[in-house]
């Protein structure tokens, strides 16, 4: 019975997120609505903390939508963020991709980076992205793609004004662990921000092709919302 309900849990979450996300990527406005219904910490320590599998993914494939906002940016670089996406990059490499992206789309919208900066420091992310960008193995369908995108990651890292001298220096101290390709696409692609493959075009499910007033939309994403972050270790196989 308790496996029966869990199940149904997760049919439940994963047609929330399945949802949730549609309607997130067709109508990128409802994002700016975001930080102020209150879910955006609460979305990070989901994905920072939770013992379960399928509410890290939910919780991975929310919080990738909402980079794609400047002001859910600057609200998600006043939370444990950094920390959050390489705990998921440990424990679901099978979503590297959305991970990785979702740093990049972090560094990339946030137009007032120090404390992400800072952040990013403090937990160790350069050397994480270092080890991804030598893996020739990576679980991902682009890897020219997701690489490209950690290479923007260190680049804008290492040009932060307040602390690109700290980062330049990692590099170097990890240099004979690297090979001579990853170092030298680390220290001297130029275009690398470039190539970045466009991305595949999504299938909205039926169920997020919709529109509605601004009211009707921020009471739905509210509910949407809770949901996700309200799911207990009970509610779904870990």
């Amino acid at each position: 019975m308790a496996q029966d309900n869990r199940n149904s849990g997760y049919e439940e979450l994963e047609a929330v997120v399945g949802a949730l996300v549609g309607v997130l990527g067709a109508q990128r406005g409802l994002l700016e609505y975001l930080p102020a219904m209150g879910h955006l910490p609460r979305l990070v320590e989901l994905l920072r903390a939770s013992p379960s599998s399928a509410a890290i993914r939910a919780a991975l494939l929310t919080l990738h939508q909402t980079t794609f906002s400047q002001v859910c940016c600057a609200e998600l670089q006043t939370t444990p963020v950094l920390s959050a996406v390489m705990s998921a990059l440990q424990t679901r490499p099978d979503l590297i991709a959305v991970s990785v992206e979702t740093l990049h789309n972090l560094f990339l919208h946030t137009l007032q980076p120090a404390a992400l900066h800072q952040q990013a420091l403090q937990v160790g992310l350069v050397q994480s992205l270092l080890q991804l960008l030598q893996s020739s193995s990576l679980p991902v369908t682009n890897l020219a793609a997701t690489k490209a995108q950690i290479v923007a990651c260190i680049k804008t890292l290492s040009a932060s004004p307040l602390y690109g001298t700290q980062v330049t220096s990692l590099p170097l101290q990890r240099r004979t662990s690297c090979t001579g390709r990853t170092y030298f696409i680390l220290v001297f692609s130029t275009t690398a921000e470039a190539t970045i493959a466009k991305k595949n075009s999504r299938s909205i499910p039926d169920s997020a092709k919709c529109t509605a007033t601004n009211g009707n939309s921020q009471t739905a994403l509210s509910f949407a919302l809770d949901s996700i972050v309200s799911t207990s270790p009970s509610d779904v196989p870990l």
